[in-house]
């Protein structure tokens, strides 16, 4: 029997902290996104965007060309000072990453927009240690893309390559 003066038993503290847990666990679920969802974020991303930054050297503005490769989302920048770059995209809802070495772009999409800060790290030999520069990343998508706009390779339309023998991959020369 309990009285004020008893002491918790470790049966009840670790029912208490099992519950704890629980509760904790329910609560950091999320149910798993749909192919649906996962195609939507996409389709919002894939295309040419025209970007600038500030406070930033190692980007100015230029082009990003966001593309489907090998069913991953990659990025393509064509920047005014340091040429071509190629960048891992991630989308998760309104929120996109670009990942470029050693530089990383994370923001919100609105309409269009991207709103991102930059984080970049380098190595400070004063310091002997890694530190971090900050900056902005402005782009507005300017042409959208289709994950499935290249579907005729072969000169054909995609019905047509399918069922006839003159569109056929088999056939040497295009029809």
């Amino acid at each position: 029997m309990l009285s004020p003066t008893a002491p918790f038993s470790s049966t009840w503290i670790r029912g208490i902290f099992l519950l704890g847990l629980f509760l904790v666990g329910v609560a950091g679920c999320t149910s798993p996104r749909t192919v649906q969802e996962v195609a939507r974020d996409r389709a919002d991303v894939l295309g040419t965007w025209e970007y600038r930054t500030e406070n930033i050297s190692v980007l100015q503005h230029g082009t990003l060309q966001i593309m489907v490769q090998d069913g991953r989302l990659t990025g393509r920048f064509q920047d005014s000072w340091r040429g071509s770059l190629n960048a891992r995209v991630n989308v998760h809802g309104s929120q996109m990453e670009l990942t470029l070495d050693r530089i990383r772009i994370s923001g919100r999409l609105e309409q269009r927009r991207f709103t991102a800060s930059v984080r970049r790290e380098f190595w400070d030999a004063s310091t002997a240690g890694s530190r971090r520069s900050r900056g902005y990343f402005v782009a507005r998508r300017v042409r959208s893309s289709s994950m499935f706009e290249d579907t005729r390779p072969l000169g054909c339309p995609s019905l047509l390559r399918e069922v006839s023998y003159t569109c056929s991959p088999l056939v040497s020369g295009k029809p």
